[in-house]
């Protein structure tokens, strides 16, 4: 399967933006191991850059501005998949519940 996992964060969301660019790194060797026969497309989305951003997202930065849903937020095909959390195993998790 195809799957395209995008991480949201912002730079006043209390996440250094160093640590989501390892938990997209450590999240990408973790399912690239776990799901060896599946694609996975990452993408790094700084909610404070609104270029380039679909409806969905724009959608999502707005539940996060308004605190409906939390930094970090991680997506796969436009899934919620975890919201607030650095731990790549929910993302696991979620995944293997769906597969």
């Amino acid at each position: 399967m195809k799957f395209v996992i995008n991480v949201y964060d912002h730079d006043t969301s209390g996440v250094d933006p160093t640590d989501a660019g390892d938990m997209c790194r450590r999240l990408q060797k973790s399912l690239n191991s776990r799901f060896p026969n599946d694609a996975f497309h990452f993408n790094h989305i700084d909610a404070a850059c609104s270029e380039n951003l679909t409806d969905h997202d724009d959608n999502l930065i707005e539940q996060l501005d308004q605190g409906d849903l939390h930094f970090p937020l991680i997506t796969v095909n436009d899934e919620i998949a975890a919201d607030g959390t650095l731990d790549p195993e929910r993302v696991v998790i979620w995944l293997e519940q769906r597969m």
